[in-house]
């Protein structure tokens, strides 16, 4: 029960959703240290008049950098693709500004890309074949979300190379369907489910900040809202 409530405080979508989950573990047991320190943090951001978008953008962040800094399988670019989903789909209800809209349209395609490349990588090494059905489904609900999204950027051409090169991995994907053999999957290959059951490793990891994977796709834009203890 309190693993569920810290997950679903990880994917809130607002302050009052974050504090609402956290103060449910007080009757189980007691916050420890670091949760905290994040609770006070999180209400110093709120006094400081933060949008609750620039936590989720920050760990989203710092989820889709997790495998430079800590040599993390697909599980980090599954949370960090989750999230940066979650904020696209709620764009209007978060307010998200236009730079953010497209760091997070942009990063979105590219963890889920990232996921889809580690799993190929892991049958390899395996001898495996990888099964195109375990990853299809992220591709189109991909696709849709930015296709979507887009609109709101207001600008040309906006999410089409996102579009496309996801069009291109689900393409080759639907190519391999034929020669499908693999009996398993990778580790959390599953990984992306509805809000809020989509993430299970949430304060145990990326304790510290952790550079991002996608700093070239970033745009240079530095991030200092919400580091975790």
């Amino acid at each position: 029960y309190v693993k569920q409530c810290e997950i679903v405080a990880d994917t809130a979508l607002s302050y009052e959703e974050y504090f609402t989950s956290m103060e449910r573990i007080k009757p189980i047991r007691p916050h420890t240290e670091l949760q905290s320190r994040q609770v006070d943090l999180i209400k110093s951001m709120q006094n400081e008049g933060q949008p609750w978008s620039a936590n989720m953008l920050l760990l989203a962040v710092r989820y889709s950098g997790a495998n430079d800094i800590m040599g993390q399988s697909n599980t980090m670019y599954g949370p960090a693709a989750a999230l940066y989903g979650l904020m696209l789909q709620n764009r209007r209800k978060l307010r998200l500004s236009r730079t953010d809209l497209k760091m997070s349209l942009t990063n979105y395609s590219t963890s889920i890309g990232n996921l889809v490349a580690e799993a190929d990588s892991y049958y390899e090494n395996t001898r495996e074949r990888l099964n195109p059905n375990d990853y299809l489904f992220m591709l189109d609900k991909a696709i849709s979300v930015i296709n979507e999204s887009k609109r709101d950027i207001l600008e040309p051409n906006a999410g089409e190379e996102e579009i496309a090169y996801l069009t291109e991995q689900r393409e080759a994907l639907i190519n391999a369907l034929p020669f499908v053999n693999a009996l398993t999957s990778p580790p959390d290959a599953m990984a992306i489910t509805e809000h809020p059951e989509l993430l299970d490793e949430i304060m145990v990891t990326n304790l510290a900040p952790i550079k991002s994977a996608n700093k070239l796709r970033l745009g240079g834009r530095f991030l200092s809202l919400w580091r975790r203890f």
